[in-house]
């Protein structure tokens, strides 16, 4: 579909391989080559995702539960996403089938929730989050079956559920993390669903705008204090760096600010 508002060619996306998100494969091998310097920063970051992999396989075999606690599934949502990543991440760089397996069963587990806990959606958006890492980096590994039941949650259970949040509204970390993961769901199925992924990209640089500019303009500071900015400042970068690297540009997200 065109771009109604005209900020971004969403064509680029249909002419864009997996992994399309944060790390291409061109960046992969760059990674691998600082990582391989002896005594680099680099290879002890390398190394601690490589342990995190190995602790996520060893110690927590145990399958994710849909378990609402407090009002909340952030805990499982977040367990699921570090899984994930750093699983997906390992089998990028080793290519050892024991990481991609993982990803595919933590995939498999939080897509046959029943939701994913839309009345608290920052439980949504890092559960979208993980989903669309695991089935952007993994594309190539995982079974057809995983992919569709990942496409049909990336759709039912995140992006279309979004309409009518308060989140959308919001100027602190709400609005940075759920439209970061809603924009990651929508970049990584992107050829699969275009409308609504569409749709969403633009919603989200409008409202995350509004957002970036109340928080931040003029000089940095963050109304919710640091222990937010934290949290809410790590998703602005990923959300920025997910429209950057596909479109060139973040949008006009941090024109003003």
């Amino acid at each position: 579909t065109p771009d109604p508002i005209k900020t971004f060619d969403f064509s680029i996306l249909r002419k864009t391989p997996h992994p399309r998100l944060l790390m291409t494969d061109a960046h992969l091998e760059q990674w691998k080559e600082k990582c391989s310097v002896n005594g680099s920063s680099y290879g002890k970051i390398h190394d601690y995702i490589i342990g995190r992999a190995n602790t996520c396989l060893i110690s927590y075999m145990a399958p994710l539960q849909y378990a609402v606690t407090g009002g909340r599934l952030l805990s499982v949502s977040r367990d699921a996403l570090s899984r994930v990543w750093f699983c997906a991440y390992a089998w990028r760089m080793t290519g050892e089938k024991k990481y991609l397996d993982y990803v595919e069963k933590t995939m498999t587990e939080v897509c046959e929730f029943p939701d994913w806990h839309t009345d608290h959606f920052l439980d949504t958006g890092e559960m979208a989050l993980g989903v669309a890492i695991g089935y952007d980096w993994c594309h190539s590994g995982l079974s057809s079956r995983t992919k569709a039941k990942a496409i049909s949650r990336l759709r039912d259970f995140a992006i279309t559920q979004a309409p009518g949040k308060s989140f959308q509204n919001s100027k602190g970390n709400w609005n940075q993390v759920c439209y970061g993961g809603l924009v990651a769901a929508s970049i990584a199925i992107y050829d699969k669903e275009v409308t609504c992924a569409s749709d969403m990209i633009e919603e989200a640089i409008a409202s995350n705008k509004r957002a970036v500019e109340a928080m931040y303009a003029p000089d940095g500071n963050y109304p919710e204090g640091y222990s937010y900015w934290s949290y809410g400042t790590s998703y602005q970068v990923i959300l920025l760096s997910l429209l950057n690297e596909v479109f060139g540009n973040d949008g006009g997200i941090v024109d003003n600010v």
